[in-house]
């Protein structure tokens, strides 16, 4: 069980490792993943991230299997998988204990009586932040993408030159494109999606 109560991992200790997320209040099942060979999951304290786990027995003769699947999955309540670590020699893991808080009972009831102004404000600098990030995405593709196409076009120029000298030396063979088959590909992508509401 979640620490936070709503959120429950069904998660068979074995060599298949299927997980399903559950979200108990509304009774349905949110995500179904599958780490392999996983023997524990952990919970951390705020109850937002959970971590499946592999590791390997401290003493005593470790199996083979061990040291391929050895690490850990951190996943979000919600079962998007947020980060996975391989390491050769892992022997346990553990959740920072959570401090106790330093605010005092004012301060706690300033803090949620202001609730939504504060995630309004931290909401605006998280959306600013994945902005830049899938900014720093992009340039990334279309370099690859500039890259990929002059580079093509230097080999294309590269292979004609060579097929003339070929044409030149009496060594070009003809090909017959019969012998090739064309296929095409289409791939979709789901970019976003936003509702508004009409008041006609």
């Amino acid at each position: 069980w979640s620490p936070a109560g709503n959120m429950v991992i069904m998660a068979g200790k074995s060599i298949n490792g299927n997980i399903e997320f559950w979200d108990v209040d509304e009774a349905v099942q949110t995500a179904e993943e599958e780490h392999f060979m996983c023997n524990e999951v952990s919970w951390d304290p705020s109850g937002r991230i959970v971590a499946t786990v592999v590791t390997q027995p401290m003493f005593g003769t470790v199996p083979m299997r061990y040291q391929l699947e050895n690490g850990y999955n951190l996943w979000s309540f919600q079962g998007e998988n947020l980060r996975k670590e391989q390491m050769e020699h892992f022997y346990q893991f553990a959740w920072r204990p959570r401090p106790a808080t330093t605010l005092n009972a004012k301060e706690i009831q300033k803090v949620e009586k202001n609730l939504k102004t504060y995630m309004a404000r931290y909401g605006k600098e998280d959306e600013i932040r994945r902005k830049r990030l899938e900014a720093s995405a992009n340039k990334e593709k279309i370099e690859s993408l500039t890259f990929f196409r002059d580079l093509f076009a230097i080999r294309s120029a590269k292979a004609a030159e060579e097929q003339q000298e070929r044409i030149r030396l009496g060594l070009d063979i003809a090909v017959d494109e019969g012998e090739f088959e064309v296929m095409d590909e289409l791939e979709e992508h789901f970019v976003s999606e936003k509702v508004e509401t009409y008041f006609g």
